[in-house]
């Protein structure tokens, strides 16, 4: 870890909510799937911290929920 960055990680709640807003499988239409999601968006995320997160007291950054806009996704 480099100084002025910390260790970031998604917890359980994260991914439930990731898997309650999107698919498993990839929409007829393109809607993105938790696979897409996982790979495609997380890492920029992660690297913006564009979530809800919180300190851990490890000093992580803990990524504890989601909200996907998928209407103006379209």
């Amino acid at each position: 870890m480099t100084a002025g960055r910390r260790t970031v990680r998604a917890t359980p709640r994260f991914f439930a909510d990731l898997d309650r807003q999107l698919p498993t499988e990839r929409g007829p239409n393109g809607e993105p799937s938790t696979n897409d999601f996982q790979v495609l968006d997380l890492l920029r995320i992660v690297a913006r911290l564009a979530v809800v997160g919180q300190l851990a007291p490890d000093g992580a950054l803990e990524s504890i929920q989601l909200d996907i806009d998928t209407e103006s996704a379209a």
